[in-house]
């Protein structure tokens, strides 16, 4: 009997509690999804935010630096011109209107539009590191042929004029270069095409994309391969020793 009576307790305590008690569990579960389903909401109004904030970035970003990139890249490409037809005068045995005091002004006009871009990369490389990197590489590389040129006061004119051309020609490419990838970053996704990349008569000629790989390649090139990158190494090897680092 007594048996029964605990069976028949636990039956009535079932009875009268177990509803409530699943009413409880269903309660809590359904308050803790709530709960979740707001957090996932908050987090994703955040996320979406951090993404508005980053494209209205690069967008004001990439209206920034267009002029400097324009103003260099043209520039560039019309003291490039200036420079073959100085140099096509010379080897046809005429002599150009052109003196040297032309000639420091011309490329002072480049290694300064030149500086106005690598300046403004360099305060804003945690948008891009790597592109960032090799693109300021590159100009630097391009500014350090050109002074060499303009010191190298022995040279024949026929080839300072073409040495130079071709240093100022490689600044308007690394410039148009940098504003296809900064155009794709900028507005790829938006309307679902790419900026042209770039395609050089000469094979060897380097140009800059927005690729892992390519960007690595590029790298080691203008910080090792190139005059600059071999004086750059130069000089870090020379401060390393002096400080016993080596």
């Amino acid at each position: 009997m007594e048996e029964a009576k605990d069976v028949y307790d636990w039956y009535q305590f079932a009875k009268d509690f177990l509803p409530t008690f699943a009413t409880l569990i269903v309660a809590f579960f359904s308050i803790r999804f709530a709960i979740l389903q707001i957090k996932e909401q908050h987090q994703n109004a955040l996320d979406l935010q951090v993404k508005q904030r980053k494209k209205d970035i690069q967008l004001t970003m990439f209206e920034e630096i267009q002029e400097k990139l324009d103003i260099c890249s043209s520039i560039s490409s019309q003291i490039h011109s200036n420079l073959i037809l100085h140099y096509t005068y010379l080897e046809n045995g005429a002599e150009p209107n052109y003196t040297d005091v032309n000639f420091v002004q011309d490329i002072s006009a480049v290694t300064k539009s030149i500086t106005d871009v690598t300046i403004y990369l360099e305060h804003r490389e945690v948008i891009s590191p790597k592109l960032f990197r090799v693109a300021r590489s590159a100009m630097h590389s391009v500014h350090h042929d050109l002074l060499e040129t303009l010191k190298n006061v022995q040279m024949d004119r026929v080839l300072r004029y073409r040495t130079a051309s071709k240093s100022a020609a490689d600044a308007s490419s690394y410039c148009h270069d940098l504003n296809s990838c900064l155009q794709n970053n900028a507005f790829g996704d938006l309307f679902e095409n790419q900026a042209p990349v770039r395609q050089p008569i000469d094979p060897n000629e380097k140009v800059i994309v927005d690729e892992a790989n390519k960007l690595d390649e590029l790298l080691q090139y203008f910080e090792h391969e190139t005059s600059y990158g071999q004086q750059m190494d130069r000089t870090n090897q020379l401060v390393r020793e002096e400080y016993g680092q080596d």
